[in-house]
């Protein structure tokens, strides 16, 4: 009891002492002492920012992948959300392989092999008008 009172004696204490310490002093300004500042001082040109392109750690090669591009419609943690995604994806790209590569937890729906950048785009801008929003480009190994 005797050390329970103490402790609660000695909390007390130093809650006391922080709050009637000084802290630095704060000057009062007047808004006349204030510089106005205008805003497109601060403003820049504006700026396009490119698109980021995924990266994972390559894959073994068996002599017949080489560095590319696929694009990325959606990702799953359970599979049965990835199979439905992956079969829309068969539907709108027939022309094009879908990959269902499960990485880091997640089953990640992939469509094509590109071998340019610009390739890649085309594709991802036709599944972002074809229902798949947020679709982005995966630099990675491909089949060939």
């Amino acid at each position: 009891m005797k050390i329970r009172t103490g402790f609660v004696i000695l909390l007390s204490l130093s809650f006391l002492l922080a709050s009637c310490s000084k802290g630095p002093k704060v000057e009062d300004v007047t808004m006349e002492e204030v510089e106005e500042v205008s805003l497109e001082e601060f403003e820049e040109e504006p700026f396009e920012m490119e698109e980021p392109v995924m990266e994972e750690p390559p894959p073994p090669t068996t002599g017949t992948e080489t560095l590319g591009y696929r694009v990325q419609v959606g990702a799953f943690r359970n599979r049965s959300g990835a199979e439905m995604q992956a079969s829309k994806a068969r539907a709108a790209f027939p022309q094009h392989q879908v990959y269902t590569p499960y990485i880091d937890d997640w089953n990640k729906i992939r469509v094509g092999d590109f071998l340019t950048r610009r390739d890649a785009e085309i594709v991802r801008d036709q599944a972002i008008a074809q229902g798949f929003p947020g679709s982005f480009l995966v630099e990675t190994y491909i089949s060939r």
